[in-house]
């Protein structure tokens, strides 16, 4: 029996991926108003943390007079983004700042110029611990590349979370404490889809595996071993599989 580890409990969906905020060398200033203007690119959508991302760059800007941040979207998630970082690189005109997907480290540090967010500490900040005092270790191992240099910051460190709608349980006669485990998530849904003929729950799809990551890891299973290989055909892995195919 697969029990939903201490993170998940409360579904119906599973939300996002590691975000490392990233720094291009060099913020534009207006000489006349002595305005730093920082652009700064993001992948969260409007259901997806951007009226979050607009409040946090509206209370910024006004209460940092000499600083002006512009926020811009960018769709289809850190593909996309990573897409027109490219083509901006080639026009040479890239943002400030942009949030990158973890996936995309080592490919961004290999491939864009950018300024180490220590060297940005010691420039700005005239620090050399700024950086150590506000993050943990385990923290930034997130934004560190292959190679072991931290190449940006962690922003947003997603958590998959299990969100419940309490009157549709009570509707169909469920009981919140019988989704503790997978099995019992799978028994609600195809409650919910028998009673109702709508589907009982939403798992997110994005372009990789890391909302079934939670399944696997309910089970026991590791994405990978302590050489950094890849574990997740074990039979525990498998076995997350093989009940996630018989959902749907």
């Amino acid at each position: 029996m697969m029990t939903i580890s201490h993170g998940l409990k409360r579904v119906i969906g599973l939300l996002s991926i590691v975000g490392v905020a990233l720094l291009f060398a060099g913020c534009s200033k207006s000489a006349a108003t002595k305005t730093t203007h920082i652009t700064y690119w993001h992948v969260n959508a409007e259901t997806q943390g951007g009226t979050s991302v607009n409040k946090l760059v509206k209370e910024f800007n006004k209460t940092h007079k000499h600083i002006k941040v512009t926020a811009k979207y960018n769709p289809n998630m850190y593909q996309g983004l990573m897409q027109n970082l490219q083509s901006a690189q080639a026009s040479g005109k890239v943002p400030d700042i942009v949030q990158v997907g973890w996936a995309f480290t080592n490919y961004f540090s290999d491939n864009f110029k950018y300024m180490t967010p220590t060297d940005a500490a010691q420039k700005f900040d005239k620090s050399k611990s700024a950086i150590t005092n506000n993050f943990s270790t385990q923290s930034l191992s997130f934004a560190k590349n292959a190679k072991g240099k931290l190449v940006g910051l962690p922003y947003s460190l997603s958590t998959p979370i299990l969100f419940t709608n309490d009157s549709m349980l009570a509707k169909y006669g469920i009981k919140k404490s019988s989704l503790s485990t997978w099995e019992g998530v799978q028994a609600a849904a195809k409650t919910i889809k028998q009673k109702s003929g709508n589907y009982g729950v939403y798992i997110q799809e994005p372009a990789d595996t890391w909302a079934q990551q939670a399944m696997m890891l309910s089970n026991g299973a590791q994405i990978k071993n302590s050489a950094g290989k890849a574990a997740f055909a074990s039979a525990q892995g498998v076995k997350a599989y093989q009940l996630y195919r018989t959902w749907f």
